[in-house]
């Protein structure tokens, strides 16, 4: 059971931080668009 549990909430956290590199990467991407847009 405990060993489950570690590995589920390990689990979690990668899935998190995933999304969390996602979010960034889009933002950046959006951002470059701005800027090219802009000039």
């Amino acid at each position: 059971m405990g060993k489950s549990r570690g590995g589920v909430s390990k689990d979690m956290v990668i899935v998190q931080m995933l999304r969390v590199t996602r979010r960034s990467r889009q933002i950046q991407t959006l951002g470059n668009w701005t800027e090219t847009d802009g000039q």
